[in-house]
């Protein structure tokens, strides 16, 4: 059914088997958020890479270090709806436009989102696919 994944992104991993353990799959099923919000690609992609190469409880656990990519992506994106609502008022609710102003308005609050970013608020888990 098409309607099973509208307003999901699927965020599909895997790993090579490694002398510690087998092969792995896994999915992590996002809800999408309405708009367009430029570099959150990017950032979830730095994020997947930080997690997954500190030394700490995701080192060496790829589908550890997406939850918590992820988390943090969420989390900046929430930040930034807040922000973005807060400077534009009624007209925050503009959908997915590249206006100048809504563009600025939605630009990602990183540094604001520190916190998140160092402990990340897990509420999505991977699924391993079998």
């Amino acid at each position: 059914d098409d309607d099973t994944y509208r307003g999901l992104l699927v965020l599909l991993g895997s790993t090579q088997g490694t002398a510690e353990g087998a092969p792995s799959r896994f999915t992590i099923e996002i809800p999408t958020v309405e708009g367009y919000f430029t570099g959150t690609g990017d950032c979830l992609s730095a994020l997947i890479l930080g997690w997954s190469e500190f030394s700490g409880p995701c080192e060496g656990n790829l589908a550890c270090a997406c939850e918590k990519a992820v988390a943090t992506t969420q989390a900046i994106l929430r930040r930034t709806i807040d922000h973005s609502q807060a400077s534009l008022g009624s007209d925050a609710q503009v959908g997915i436009t590249r206006e100048p102003r809504v563009v600025a308005a939605r630009e990602l609050q990183l540094v604001q989102s520190k916190c998140d970013i160092e402990n990340p608020p897990v509420a999505l888990k991977a699924k391993p696919l079998h």
